[in-house]
Formats: C-alpha cells, structure tokens, sequence
C-alpha cells in the first residue's frame, strides 16, 4: 500500500513538474514561430531609420513617403516594395446600406506589391489583381461575414468614413488570416493613395513603414551602404542612417525599434518564464530523489538476492532507470492534461501566448520526448547509483548497509527545494508589488473624474458648441479638447533646441491642447502662465514640463525661446516658453517621465480627443446628456466613452511583466535584490529614458 501511495504522489509531482516545462516549450516555440507561415520570410526585410538631425538615435521602423518607388526604381536588388499605412487602435465609421457602425478593425493602406511581399491566404477575388483600383479593398472573411452576412460580398460596395472623409469602396477579394503567429493579419486592405498623403510623400516627414522583398542573392551589407548613399541624394541636409531587418527579426528583435504597427516580443520574459519552468520541474524531480532515497530501505533485500544471483550493477542500474522512465511515461499523459487546462487560463492571465496546437509541432513533439526522458533520467539517477554499490554481504549481515550519508542528502536537496521556492515566491511577489505599484501609481493629473471622448474621426465640426452645450448640465466641470489623449499611443516628437545652443538637439513629445486642456486635467504650472485665447499663443507660445527644462539646460525658462519643428509644419521655428508645468505620465510608467512640449491647439489642427471633468460621479442624466449633445452634432453616429482611470489601469493589465528597468528608483524597493528580481519590475530607469514615436 505504501509503495503505491509513494508512487501516486511521485506520478502526481512529476505531472506537474512535466507540465509546466511543458508549457514553457509551448510558449518559447510561440515566441519562435512568427512569420514563420511567411512563404518568402527571408527575403522580406522593412527599412529601419535612425536620425542624429533630432539628437536620438533611437531606430523606427516609420519612414519617408517616398522612398518605397524610389528603392523599387533604382535598385535592382528590390524586387517589391510597399509603403504601409496602418490604422490600429483608431476606431473609425464603417457601412454598407446600413448606419455607420464604430469599428476598430486593423485598416492596411499598402500597394499592390504588399500581396507579393506577404503572404496573404486568398479566399475570393483575383490575388494579382486584388487592389489595382484605387476604389477596391480586401475584406478578411470575419469581417465579410459582419457586414454582409451569408450574401457574397464581391462587387458590393463598404463606405469608411475617417479623418473627416467618406470613402466609398468596392470588395474585390477575401482574405483568410495566415496560419500560426503573424503580426500581418489586417481585417481591411486598401490601396494606398499618394494624393490622400501628398504633404508627406517627400523627404520631410517619417510617417510611413517600408517594407521589400529582395532577390535571393542580395548582399545585404552591401544595399544598406546604397540605401544611405540614396539617402544623402535626396536628403542631403539630413543625417538619416538606413538599415534592413529581416521579417524573422520582426517580433524578437524590436523591443527597441520604435513607430511600428505590430506586437514586440520580449526576450527576458522569455527567459524569465523559462527559467521558473525548469526550476518548477527540478522540484519535481528532487521530490522525487528524496521519497525514492527515504524508501530505499525496503529495496535492500531486494537488491541483495538479485546480487547473489549474479545481477551486475549496470544492470540493476538499468532496472531503475527503467523504473523511473515508467513512472515519467505514467506521469506524461497528466501532464498533456494539466496542459491542455491550463493553457488559456494561463495564456489569459499572464498575457503570454501559446504555440497554437501540438498536431504536427515538432519542436514541441521532440521537446517533451527529451524532457520526458530526462525526468525519468534525473530522477532515477541517485537511487540508481546508491543501491547498485551495496554488497550483497553488508545488505545480508547488517541489513542496514548505507554508504554514504543519505539523510545528509536528503537535507541538502530539501534546502536547495527550499532555495528555488524562496526564489519563485521572491519572484513573484515583486511581480504583484510591482502591478499594485503601477495601478495605483498617481500619474500627476487627476484621474478620478475624468470622462475621455474619442473623436477620432473628427464628427463634432464644431467644438465651441459642443463644449458649451455639455458645460449646461451640472454634472460637467469643464470641456476641453487635444489632438491626441497623452494615454494612448498617437503621440509625436521631434528635436527641440535652445537659441543658445542650436546644434543641441532634444528628442520632445508635441501634444496639442486648447486652452482649458491643462486645467482640465488638473495638472499644476510651476511657472509662468497656461495658454489664454491670445492670437500668440496660437503661433509661438508653448509650455515645457519639467523634465524639458531640465534636458534643455534652462535655468530661467519662462520667456525664452526654443527651436523645433511640428508635425504639422517641418520647418524650423523660434516658439517662446510661456509656462512651465509640473512632470506628468504620458503613455505607461514603463517609459518614464521624458521631455513633453506642449501646443496651443489652432482650429486647423485636429482635435481627436474631448476631456470633460465631472464635478463628481457622472450620473445617468448627465450621461444621457452626453449622449444626446453627440447625437444631435454628428447625425447619430455612435459615441465612445471612456474613463481616464480605467484607461489607465487598461495599460498595466497588459504591460506589467518583466520590464528591463531599475528596480533602485521604485518606491519601497529593496536594494539587495539581484538583477533578475530587478529586472521583474516596472520601474522607469534611471538612465538613458527611451524616447517614443506616434
């Protein structure tokens, strides 16, 4: 009986020993696996920037307009090339005869050689001649179904309605996602038009992904010295430096590439939750080392008749081992099991995606063979070891014959047990510490209160009537309006310098708000004055956060003068600091607290995104309010509403594991952590803060 509980709890922590290496290798093989289904992956490659004109050399993966056809034209080792335009996470008005419908669906804008540069399973239409016409697009079959239904969509026509335009277009094919992981499966693919683009198809603005497909015998070192070359001939002012990555470079080798559309992978986590797998099956295999050494008494008789027989130890050694391998075989099928459970709840949880099925994954099939074998190996080996030794005269005589010191080995692989958990517990709790740090960080605005309108597609034509009509109901403070929400991923940022120090250039985020704008989000001036309606706050005033102060060397920044280009206007100009703010959050804590210049929004600048602060809790007048205001200005179109608290926390649900940053400058942290724990943490580093592009 005894031996047969002994055995179940062996094939029970094995299981679970085996399961979460397991899930390891799934998640590794995952992390391996994109673009893998691309026919062509290694010849397509994306144009990669760099710009010591801004003072950074940070890398993008945006570029100039016009540098796809001119690659295409001039360099014979370009067989494709394609600028792409990607809409993701900007909701915009979608129809067929219907209402609009607000969709958030991933919009391409490409030529016609993105369909020979990538590959795209084709389900109807001509795959030569998908987008030829300007009018055409490309439904994915999800969204044929959404919009027509069991009818056949080709030759029906699908109306956008964005960035204040209505676009009429006609379906010319369906597309299917790409088998396995791939960061190109768009649900609408439309042909790029230079005419909507054409204040950006030159050689001022970075704003569009370059992707090619080169020819099978192109020497790579050797395009990128005539890529540069090309780029001092049409950008000889510039001092841009050009570089090739090649698509299987695209998830894993990015973290640091800044400005493109798909997912980054991240080789720490990979690491990561690498190591807590092999560390979880050690465990398991220690656990059981030390019930097969605590039992190893019941084998002696055992092990002395099968010695006075003839038994050899390589072949008592065998059997053990063999015993051992049973018991992992016993244990694998469990295991699968436990897998198969777990996987989307840990897949959920952790935000951590998974190799997408065994069938036919032979990395993974080999995988858990050679863990499977190991286990049964490592587990065996000691017990092996120890029990083939003994003399048969000793094991008859003494009946007690232990070489050795088993309990002193079993104390050691009890500590080194108690070691690992010490680690993965330490882990962990740094992790939790570290989400509670950044959900409940205070972004240095008020959050609470603060209602966020998302006016993407520009449907309130005019503003001054929607603030005035919101401001009637009492549940409404204040109305303010921005071109972009400094929460979410549409943000700008260009080179800024001192009129004392013109070659010294500092990579700034621009964001343009009205007058209102900060004092809506409660954020403090430190000095100087906020925008007023003044006319000259509208062409040369600005206001620096701290942090820009202190990166521009300002000692007395009110009414000084700076240098910067906008997104709106590449053309140097002299704009005169009017105020100075305290520092602020924009984007995730991840990113750290950088320079942020701000604008005085003019009516010919967009304003995607409408503030509102609520005297207290909006009530369900007041949102009906809301509701009715945007209804009667934009012909019923659908409202999206958000609150800046639940936008803020939207951020770290997704992006709180494993941040390469310094665990040092949190509060409440603990100095004699190791790089590793540190490494778990959220934290902005100390040094060398990354500056982000839109």
């Amino acid at each position: 009986m005894r031996n047969k509980i002994s055995t179940l709890i062996n094939i029970v922590g094995l299981s679970l020993g085996m399961a979460c290496s397991f899930l390891t290798l799934l998640y590794v093989i995952g992390e391996f696996s994109y673009e893998k289904n691309q026919i062509n992956r290694d010849q397509i490659f994306r144009v990669l920037t760099s710009d010591q004109n801004r003072g950074d050399m940070n890398v993008f993966a945006i570029n100039y307009g016009a540098l796809a056809s001119i690659l295409k034209e001039e360099f014979p080792e370009v067989e494709k090339a394609s600028v792409l335009e990607s809409r993701v996470n900007r909701p915009f008005y979608v129809r067929t005869d219907k209402e609009y419908n607000l969709e958030k669906g991933v919009v391409y804008e490409v030529y016609p050689d993105y369909f020979d540069i990538f590959t795209v399973p084709i389900l109807q239409g001509n795959p030569m001649h998908l987008i030829d016409d300007p009018q055409s697009i490309v439904l994915s079959k999800e969204m044929a179904f959404k919009y027509f239904g069991d009818q056949d969509p080709m030759g029906k026509s699908i109306f956008f309605q964005y960035d204040s335009e209505d676009i009429g277009l006609t379906v010319t094919g369906i597309m299917d996602k790409l088998p396995g992981k791939s960061g190109f499966n768009p649900d609408f693919i439309t042909r790029f038009d230079p005419k909507r683009y054409e204040a950006y198809m030159g050689w001022d603005f970075v704003i569009f992904e370059v992707y090619l497909r080169l020819s099978q015998n192109a020497d790579i070192p050797l395009l990128e010295k005539k890529l540069n070359d090309l780029g001092k001939k049409y950008h000889p002012e510039g001092k841009q430096l050009y570089q090739l990555q090649n698509a299987k470079d695209f998830y894993l080798e990015s973290e640091h590439i800044y400005g493109s559309h798909i997912a980054k992978g991240n080789k720490l986590s990979m690491l990561v939750f690498s190591g807590i797998g092999i560390l979880i099956l050690l465990i398991a295999c220690i656990n059981y080392i030390i019930l097969a050494t605590a039992e190893s008494t019941l084998r002696y008789k055992e092990i002395g008749i099968k010695k006075v027989v003839g038994a050899n130890r390589i072949g008592l050694i065998s059997q053990i081992q063999m015993e051992s391998l049973f018991i992992a075989l016993l244990s694998l099928p469990l295991a699968l099991i436990i897998v198969e459970r777990s996987k989307g709840l840990i897949s959920s949880f952790f935000g951590q995606e998974f190799a997408d099925s065994y069938s036919g994954n032979w990395p993974f099939i080999i995988g858990f063979i050679v863990i499977t074998l190991l286990v049964g190996s490592i587990s065996g080996s000691y017990i092996s070891l120890h029990l083939s030794r003994l003399k048969p005269i000793d094991i008859l005589v003494t009946r007690n014959p232990r070489k050795g010191n088993p309990s002193l080995l079993r104390k050691v692989l009890i500590g080194f047990q108690l070691l690992i958990f010490v680690v993965l517990f330490t882990s962990v709790t740094i992790i939790q510490k570290q989400i509670k740090y950044a959900l409940n960080l205070h972004p240095e605005f008020e959050l609470e209160n603060l209602l966020i309108i998302n006016d993407d597609q520009q449907r309130i034509s005019n503003l001054d009537v929607f603030k005035t009509e919101l401001e009637k109901h009492p549940d409404i403070e204040l109305v303010s309006s921005a071109f972009s929400n400094i929460m979410s991923r549409n943000r700008w940022s260009n080179g800024a310098s001192t009129t004392n120090e013109p070659d010294k250039s500092v990579f700034i985020e621009q964001y343009y708000v009205d007058k209102d704008y900060i004092e809506t989000l409660k954020i403090d001036i430190k000095a100087g004055r906020s925008f007023i309606t003044e006319e000259s706050d509208k062409h040369t005033g600005v206001i620096l956060n701290s942090t820009a102060v202190n990166s521009l060397n300002l000692t007395d920044p009110v009414g000084k003068t700076i240098i910067t280009k906008t997104m709106f206007d590449n053309t140097e100009k002299e704009y005169e600091k009017i105020g100075v703010t305290d520092d602020f959050i924009s984007g995730t804590v991840h990113r750290g607290i950088g320079p942020v210049l701000l604008f005085s929004r003019t009516p010919t600048v967009p304003a995607r995104h409408i503030a509102v602060r609520l005297k207290n809790q909006l009530s369900e007048s007041g949102r009906i309010h809301i509701q009715d205001v945007w209804s009667n200005l934009t012909e019923g179109k659908p409202i999206e509403l958000h609150f800046m608290d639940e936008l803020f926390q939207e951020l770290y649900k997704r992006k709180y594991y494993f941040k390469d940053s310094d665990l040092f400058h949190c509060p409440g942290n603990l100095h004699f952590m190791p790089w590793l724990i540190r490494s778990l943490t959220v934290c902005g580093p100390k040094e060398k803060q990354r500056n982000w592009y839109p």
